[in-house]
């Protein structure tokens, strides 16, 4: 089954490429799993530019990327980066500067991996100032947003309007296509209800010149209330008091100590190899297993562990969202969550059978 399902996939990706070879400045929206960094490979390998210039969220994406290039070479016998300059950066560096302040002269091949990543406010200046004439373009993601509206200076977009506008998108291939064909893992998913905690006051509570102790139920109570009264006020200042009301109730339940320690108890019955995934830093360290944060000095050396199984349970945040794939992956428990399906669909995709 293993070999149908990577004929499927490479079928798939072929697909991909065949309709990005057509224009070579286009958008391929690739269901997680599928091999998006294969795409790309194929992609420049055919561009046969010998700048290369990839784009990526986290650090550890180079790692990653650089791990599949050993398996391409494996498979292909082809080394797609001999014989080219390749520089990769993270987008939080790229929007400083411009295309052409990389690669002076010369065709380029550009890789935007998670483009949709591009899209802030101040990353888009790295498109806006770049000359992007002799230069090949791979804008590659899992999902694009449709629906929600973003306010730049120079007008209101989606994120799939902006992309789509500049990089139109030439190929899609969402997880409803991937269910069909069977290119995905079946899900086991399995609810584990959780009630905040209405009597340990182990909430601290108030301002900066009165504090005092309350119960997480309380405390989401008060949240609750404060964002009823301020939807209804005339305040010209109404919008900026419910975003920082609405901020601070996300961190306060990132953060529960309720739920860090319910999910100690699952960690300590679970079988397998398991990730769990949180919003917060803070919560992922208090669940006393190795946790790939900015904040643990060792979190590569702790993933590289992972990696080699010699250890089984580790915690993370957007740095493994779209880092690295992890292999032999049995569960993933999601601690907290974001609203939309985006992130959710890119934390799964990239394991292997899992149950959440």
């Amino acid at each position: 089954m293993s070999g149908e399902l990577n004929l499927r996939k490479e079928q798939v990706q072929q697909a991909a490429f065949e309709a990005w070879n057509k224009d070579r400045k286009n958008t391929c929206i690739l269901h997680t799993g599928l091999g998006k960094t294969f795409l790309m490979f194929k992609c420049i390998i055919a561009s046969g530019a010998k700048q290369v210039l990839i784009l990526f969220e986290a650090n550890i994406r180079e790692a990653n990327i650089k791990a599949d290039i050993t398996q391409y070479k494996k498979f292909y016998g082809v080394d797609p980066m001999k014989g080219r300059k390749v520089i990769y950066m993270c987008y939080q560096s790229a929007y400083k500067t411009d295309i052409r302040s990389i690669f002076p002269e010369g065709k380029i091949f550009l890789g935007l991996d998670e483009c949709h990543e591009i899209t802030g406010k101040a990353r888009w200046e790295f498109i806006r100032n770049s000359n992007l004439s002799d230069v090949d373009v791979l804008a590659i993601t899992a999902t694009l947003d449709k629906e929600t509206i973003f306010e730049y200076d120079f007008g209101k977009s989606t994120k799939y309007d902006l992309i789509n506008g500049i990089f139109p998108v030439c190929f899609t291939y969402n997880i409803e296509s991937a269910r069909q064909d069977g290119t995905t893992r079946d899900l086991q998913i399995y609810i584990y209800n959780h009630r905040l905690d209405n009597h340990s006051r182990n909430i601290v509570a108030g301002t900066k010149f009165q504090r005092w102790n309350t119960t997480e139920f309380a405390q989401n109570q008060h949240y609750n209330n404060e964002m009823r009264k301020w939807m209804f006020s005339r305040a010209e200042n109404k919008e900026f008091i419910l975003r920082s009301i609405m901020s601070k109730r996300s961190q306060f339940l990132y953060n529960l100590p309720s739920k860090i320690e319910e999910c100690k108890k699952l960690l300590s019955v679970l079988p397998g190899r398991t990730l769990v995934f949180a919003n917060s830093s803070k919560a992922l360290i208090a669940l006393d297993i190795p946790a790939i944060v900015s904040e643990n000095p060792n979190y590569l050396k702790d993933l590289e562990k992972f990696q080699k199984g010699k250890i089984n349970q580790i915690g993370s945040n957007k740095i493994l969202l779209q880092g690295a794939n992890l292999k032999d992956l049995d569960n993933i428990i999601f601690l907290s969550y974001y609203g939309k399906s985006k992130d959710a669909i890119q934390r799964a995709g990239g394991s292997l059978p899992l149950s959440i």
